[in-house]
């Protein structure tokens, strides 16, 4: 049971509250605190989601105000993210950070996936910093202001200065960081409220504080969807039928933020192709994107967010009217009523495929009709003809019958391809070869062949017999395989005939493959070091030589889990050649050495251990301390001496116990 334990702070992150408390304790080791929090010495110290919180408020003296629920809602980022999770997500993840001991709500909610990064170090407001030490004695890390997208203060309109602690990453995961303890900014930059800028980040700084303060509001990437769909067809960036129109809404938010901007968001959009994040967010309903590029859309739509969050259901739309007289055009492009709306009735047909239904519009005077999707804008260009009509087919006759029109010409006159004036000119009757400047024949286009079922099996049939008969000792199987085509074409139109007349079920054959052990031992054993060889010398990041990736170099993986056993050499040279995890982090270190030399000359200990990736634990191995220091002894100069060349003065210091007669042949300097 901890005796003492701070208050909570107005938005402040638990983050902030435990390092208040672990500066108050100032235990021994920088494990203590978590000890003392979650007793458990593992726990991590996470900024954003933070699990283990059942277990914490557990050890809170009694009478202490703080719960799971009041920690989760008041002073973490979960708030920011429910709005736009599942609702199944929303709860498994309050169940997570209750009970788990494992961080896998930051990957439920989407904070490792999505590509908008939180800051990289923990940010205040001077103002605020300032009152904070008026009014409770100390400072302490908000909320609001370690979430990405905000970039001022919305209560002061000053912009957030960054402090000296590292928040992505930390710099210690088993350590809390306060407020007090680190170096925060204290020069002040105001807001300017005639930049235009400065004005799009304080609102969506103001937008984010109200999710924050809004509690258990998840209404469901469902509801989401539906209500993206109402406010886009309200701007006219959607049809009727739901379509949006992404072009139009991509160019209006570059327009709205500006290039520069989005990029400094992290939100950066394709200036022509692509649709970037705006297609993840709009077009699939069951995909969580990061809050602030919600924010962005909804902020230069100007949308009221208490509006848009309503939890209630928005209103179903009424029964689909039928379309009002003279709505429809005509799209024929050789009638007289082309694109006046005159048509007042519609023939409905039934969904499609996708469920879609449809409706044929046709022209009283002319007889062309077209298909529609139902609901559908009204289109000036026909996408799909049900009939041409007789308008259009006695003008097809008469440029037909006159030669001086080519073929092309004729096409753009009845707005149709070429090779639709020949098929409709097939079905007319008319005369092929077509004379003129160019004779226009039926080459290129589809004719169906009339064709005789019986006819059509018979001949299959008499094929598979006489395949049968050539190869009289070969099962199904090996027929399949010298006509392919043949025997699924029987499969599906005459299956009964087939199996009737398929060939003896032939007995398995087993085929005893005897396996020289011996020589396969030999051979692979002279691989092995060469494979091991390679492995050490490979370009790029240092990989460990070990039985599975010596197999992988040879293709052998499989073989060396098997049967490793009956290779005696091979698994004593394996045996040789292997590298231990200590091996392997010396040989890291010296790579990593290496590396940091050739791009930046001198280093730290600890950027080296960082290089090469080195366990606490690791790091303390006698041979591993061993293969640091020799990384980290100090450079010298090395002096070379030829017959003839003078002695550097004050260059050596001559030992009692070597002859002064004998000339050193390199002299060593220690480099300043």
């Amino acid at each position: 049971m901890i005796a003492y334990f701070p208050d909570p702070y107005p938005d402040e992150l638990w983050y902030s509250v435990c390092a208040r408390f672990s500066d108050r304790m100032k235990f021994g080791t920088e494990t203590g605190t978590m000890q003392a929090l979650y007793g458990s010495r593992h726990a991590i110290a996470t900024v954003d989601l933070p699990h283990r919180l059942g277990a914490l408020v557990c050890q809170l003296p009694p009478g202490h105000r703080c719960t799971v629920d009041t920690i989760i809602d008041q002073h973490t980022f979960l708030p920011y993210y429910s709005r736009f999770l599942t609702t199944s997500t929303y709860a498994k993840a309050r169940d997570w950070m209750g009970a788990s001991t494992k961080a896998g709500v930051r990957v439920k909610c989407g904070a490792c996936t999505n590509r908008v990064r939180p800051p990289k170090y923990f940010r205040s407001c001077p103002e605020c910093d300032r009152e904070n030490r008026e009014n409770l004695g100390e400072a302490y890390w908000r909320r609001l202001f370690q979430l990405p997208g905000v970039e001022v203060c919305p209560i002061h309109e000053v912009f957030l200065k960054p402090s000296d602690i590292r928040l992505d990453p930390l710099p210690n995961r088993h350590k809390y960081y306060s407020a007090e303890a680190a170096r925060l900014g204290t020069k002040v930059h105001r807001v300017d409220r005639e930049d235009r800028i400065h004005r799009i980040l304080l609102d969506l700084a103001r937008g984010i504080d109200w999710l924050l303060r809004q509690e258990r509001l998840n209404p469901g990437l469902e509801f989401l969807h539906a209500r993206y769909q109402a406010v886009l067809a309200e701007k006219t960036l959607a049809t009727r039928a739901g379509s949006i129109r992404m072009a139009e809404l991509r160019a209006h938010l570059i327009r709205f933020y500006g290039p520069k901007l989005l990029e400094l968001l992290q939100c950066a959009l394709p200036g022509h192709r692509g649709d970037g994040w705006l297609g993840h967010l709009l077009r699939k309903a069951d995909t969580a994107v990061a809050p602030l590029r919600h924010l962005l859309l909804l902020t230069a739509l100007d949308i009221d967010l208490g509006r848009f969050f309503e939890t209630k259901q928005p209103e179903q739309p009424a029964q689909k009217a039928a379309a009002p007289a003279g709505l429809w055009p005509c799209l024929n492009p050789v009638c007289e009523d082309r694109g006046k709306p005159l048509v007042k009735q519609l023939e409905r047909v039934g969904p499609d495929s996708n469920g879609t239904e449809h409706v044929i519009i046709r022209c009283p005077h002319c007889g062309f009709a077209y298909e529609l999707r139902d609901s559908a804008e009204p289109p000036t260009r026909a996408t799909r003809v049900v009939d041409y009509g007789a308008t259009w087919k006695n003008v097809l006759r008469q440029l037909w019958a006159d030669t001086s029109i080519t073929l092309r010409h004729m096409a753009k006159m009845l707005g149709v391809d070429p090779k639709t004036v020949k098929q409709r000119a097939i079905e007319l009757g008319l005369r092929f070869p077509r004379p003129g400047k160019r004779p226009v024949t039926k080459r290129g286009l589809y004719v169906p062949k009339p064709r005789d079922p019986a006819k059509q099996l018979e001949e299959h049939r008499r094929a598979w017999m006489q395949l049968r008969t050539d190869n009289s000792a070969a099962g199904t199987k090996a027929l399949r395989a010298l006509a392919p085509a043949l025997y699924p074409w029987l499969y599906r139109c005459d299956q009964v005939w087939l199996k009737a007349h398929q060939p003896v079920r032939l007995p398995p054959t087993v085929t005893r493959v005897h396996v020289d052990w011996a020589k396969r031992d030999e051979e692979l054993a002279g691989e092995v070091a060469t494979a091991a060889h390679q492995i050490r010398l490979r370009p790029g990041k240092p990989r460990q030589v070990t039985t599975t990736a010596i197999g992988r170099v040879l293709g052998k993986q499989s073989l060396f889990e098997a049967a490793l056993a009956k290779l005696p050499l091979t698994h004593d040279v394996i045996t040789h050649v292997i590298e231990s995890g200590v091996d392997f982090a010396v040989r890291r270190v010296h790579a990593a050495a290496a590396r940091l030399r050739r791009t930046q000359g001198s280093f730290a200990r600890c950027q080296l251990v960082r290089a090469a990736g080195l366990h606490h634990r690791l790091e303390r191995e006698p041979r591993v301390a061993q293969a640091l220091d020799y990384e980290m002894r100090p450079p010298v100069n090395v002096i070379i001496l030829r017959d003839g060349d003078p002695m550097p003065p004050r260059a050596l210091r001559f030992s009692t116990k070597v002859p002064r007669r004998i000339r050193p042949l390199a002299i060593v300097q220690p480099t300043a």
